[in-house]
């Protein structure tokens, strides 16, 4: 009940809603936006574009304020909005590889840019997940060529950060790519961060800021994972095309494009942390940047908790530690899994027959890699649980199947998509 709690108390303070309705605000022509105040033109036109898992609800929220002030918008979301929309046309792109319907997406924005004037103001609503869910691919890149390599990162073991340095060089609209074609209009990003450090280059792989990378390093981190052999032969061509090229001769105006962080990971830990101290938890946010491998994050995190609970042997206040950020995993294995349930597994086997100690995994938008489950749950008895009904949790952690193994046991957390995303938050509770 009180990892329930204080997980929900965390997603509710991202709430996307919310948090669109803290920033954004209209006085007859008057718009502010994060305590900035813009004049609307009376020839201007308002558009309203993104793309994200939390980019839905941003969406409706934009449109409660806005009203009849919207011209056009156009979104792409990984599922149908909440409410119907009277200026603002969702789509259902892919995640977490892009589809037609991501492409579909990145030509009809790109089509609605075009017509933009300085008098214009056009608002962004970017969220975690828009890499996959919106894309307009360079010349030479078809769909599969970006579906091959996503899949190949993704599985690869590379950070995000990584893998966003690639997904820049191949598009359009990453990198900066789209604030390049709304000029000259007003620019604004209103954007919630799913990444660890809240890089505003890497959250959707930057819609809207300029690319600090280059081919170069995308080559290098192809190399780095062995995978310059694995990909098509389309992204080798014109990322060495790039490497010789020079940069973009047309980088975003700076002082056209505004971009306010509205929610992030720290967000979340916080309010976690304030619902445990109410429910009377000694606590502990340890930090907002958890990275690795899952399986070795776990292992790290049990350890840090069986020692907290053999130093306080006999003490009576119960403890809370937090942490948030987001780890990875090399599939090398062919099972069934995610991040936050692979980490969970790890710490199952470190905390087997140690009582009182109770953790959760939680991915925020409520989808732990290509599972159902956001996360899972463990205790001291978990493991002792899944023997009785034969299973090896060791041997399934190998195969990268920690949904089988949790999913048998009845030990996921089921939440289903959240609308929100801002990265995992594991908490652990120590009675």
């Amino acid at each position: 009940m009180n990892l329930e709690q204080i997980s929900h108390a965390a997603l509710s303070a991202v709430d996307p809603s919310a948090a669109i309705h803290r920033y954004l605000s209209l006085d007859g022509n008057r718009l502010s936006i994060g305590g900035n105040e813009f004049t609307l033109s009376p020839k201007g036109k308002i558009y309203v574009v993104g793309a994200g898992k939390a980019s839905a609800a941003m969406g409706v929220a934009v449109e409660q304020i806005l009203k009849h002030k919207i011209t056009k918008g156009i979104i792409a979301v990984p599922d149908p909005p909440p409410a119907h929309s009277q200026k603002i046309d969702y789509i259902i792109g892919g995640h977490p590889l892009p589809t037609e319907n991501s492409i579909q997406a990145g030509q009809q924005i790109a089509e609605l840019l075009e017509i933009t004037t300085s008098e214009d103001i056009v608002i962004v609503l970017i969220s975690g997940g828009g890499s996959a869910l919106l894309d307009l691919p360079e010349t030479g890149i078809s769909i599969s060529d970006l579906q091959a390599i996503n899949n190949l990162l993704l599985r690869s073991g590379a950070t995000i950060h990584e893998i966003n340095i690639i997904r820049r060089q191949l598009s359009r609209l990453k990198g900066g790519g789209l604030a390049r074609l709304a000029n000259p209009a007003l620019t604004v990003g209103l954007i919630l961060s799913d990444v660890v450090g809240d890089s505003l280059a890497d959250i959707a792989s930057g819609l809207t800021v300029e690319d600090p990378t280059s081919a170069t390093d995308a080559l290098a981190i192809l190399e780095k994972y062995g995978l310059s052999l694995k990909v098509p032969r389309s992204v080798m061509e014109l990322l060495r095309k790039k490497r010789h090229g020079s940069r973009s001769s047309n980088p975003t105006s700076q002082n056209r494009v505004w971009n306010f962080l509205i929610g992030n990971n720290e967000t979340a830990a916080k309010s976690a942390k304030a619902k445990a101290q109410d429910l009377g938890f000694q606590t502990y946010l340890v930090c907002n940047a958890m990275q690795g491998e899952a399986a070795d994050v776990g292992r790290v995190i049990a350890a840090m908790l069986t020692c907290i609970y053999e130093s306080r042997a006999g003490q009576s206040t119960p403890i809370c530690v937090l942490f948030g950020g987001e780890t990875t995993v090399t599939v090398d294995g062919s099972g069934i899994g995610g991040r936050n349930q692979e980490l969970a597994l790890s710490v199952a086997l470190e905390l087997a027959g140690i009582d009182r100690i109770a953790l959760m995994t939680l991915a925020t938008d409520g989808v732990d890699g290509p599972t159902s489950a956001a996360g899972a749950i463990v205790t001291g008895e978990t493991l002792a649980h899944s023997q009785k009904i034969g299973l090896c949790a060791r041997e399934l952690l190998e195969d990268n199947d920690s949904h089988t193994f949790f999913r048998a046991i009845g030990d996921t957390v089921d939440l289903g998509p959240t609308g929100t995303n801002v990265n995992d938050l594991v908490i652990g509770l120590i009675y």
